[in-house]
């Protein structure tokens, strides 16, 4: 939540809300505590049966005798063998089944029921970008400490309950960079999250309970100082109009330190991607994180024209403005031609 007021001033209690953020964030992606430390609340029937099932990360295959007595559902089993109506009479050992619809399920069957270790791919996951989901079965039904393979390699880390993704989540990169921190809730990411977003800084507010997306009025984009914000409607994880604000105090909800938000400029921000043609932000807008290091002067060396000049003391490997510029795709073309050599 956001309140305005007139004060820009950065005081000292800001810079220790900022550290404060810092540690809690780099504590994150060096150790697995938020997820051990915050256990999963108990998924009801009633709630994993609610919403959009589009939407939510779950294995709905129980009991396989169910699909395999259907036969047209299902395209292969193990190395492609042919299915035979009896066989879901006893089906028991270690297996691959490819549906038809595109899901492959991999495991091992103890009278029809998964039991151990196993995973599940397809169109559907996809869709929601993750590549496989690998888990613990139980009677069947996949439950406990398990994890998500995304599509872009990174991998979430979390727990699973009644077949849905479903508690505290922590996601890495393929090079272990922490880009995700957050609460599922029967497969749909809940309440207050973070994802990382290139540059350093962070998205971070009340997701959408219907589609776990950064959709809302009260979302912040968190600067690298992780102090300074634009905090306002976004939609889809994209600003539609924001304005300048600063951390004001924390919380904890479920585990996840929650920042609360003061306004100190009612100047409007949008997100305004530039062309080739054209830079479409307001020209004399200035960025409220840049505009803390550096500003435009002119040159005191003859013919050097403007530049950007530090406004304070900055210390090494801080990143101090984002560029917005003109955008142009290059693209190389190669010809062939006879008789000529290139």
């Amino acid at each position: 939540m956001a309140i305005r007021s007139d004060d820009n001033n950065c005081s000292e209690d800001d810079n220790k809300l900022g550290i404060t953020i810092a540690d809690w964030l780099r504590k994150c992606e060096k150790t697995v505590e938020f997820i051990f430390n915050n256990p999963p609340e108990e998924l009801s029937v009633i709630e994993a049966l609610q919403g959009d099932p589009k939407n939510k990360i779950s294995d709905p295959y129980g009991y396989m005798g169910d699909i395999l007595k259907k036969v047209d559902k299902v395209e292969k089993i193990d190395k492609g063998c042919e299915i035979e109506e009896d066989l879901w009479q006893n089906i028991s050992g270690r297996m691959n089944v490819v549906l038809k619809n595109g899901d492959e399920l991999t495991g091992r069957w103890q009278d029809g029921k998964r039991e151990s270790q196993g995973s599940l791919g397809g169109p559907r996951l996809e869709k929601n970008g993750v590549l496989t989901v690998i888990g613990e079965y139980t009677d069947g039904v996949l439950d406990g400490q398990g994890k998500l393979k995304m599509l872009d390699d990174s991998v979430i880390h979390g727990w699973f309950s009644c077949g849905y993704f479903h508690g505290p989540a922590r996601g890495v990169s393929a090079e272990g960079r922490l880009e995700f921190i957050g609460q599922y809730r029967a497969g749909i990411p809940s309440g207050c999250c973070w994802t990382s977003v290139r540059g350093g800084g962070w998205l971070v507010g009340q997701v959408c309970p219907y589609t776990g997306r950064f959709t809302g009025e009260d979302i912040a984009f968190l600067y690298p100082d992780m102090r300074t914000a634009l905090v306002g409607q976004f939609v889809k994880g994209t600003l539609v109009s924001g304005r300048h604000a600063r951390v004001d105090r924390i919380e904890y909800q479920s585990g996840v330190l929650v920042p609360r938000f003061k306004i100190i400029s009612e100047k409007e921000y949008r997100f305004w991607p530039s062309t080739k043609d054209d830079i479409r932000c307001p020209p004399l807008l200035g960025d409220p994180y840049e505009s803390k290091f550096v500003e435009v002067k002119c040159s005191k060396m003859e013919g050097g024209g403007e530049g950007l000049f530090a406004k304070v003391d900055i210390p090494a490997g801080t990143l101090v403005a984002f560029y917005n510029g003109i955008r142009w795709v290059f693209i190389s073309f190669l010809f062939l031609l006879f008789g000529v050599a290139g």
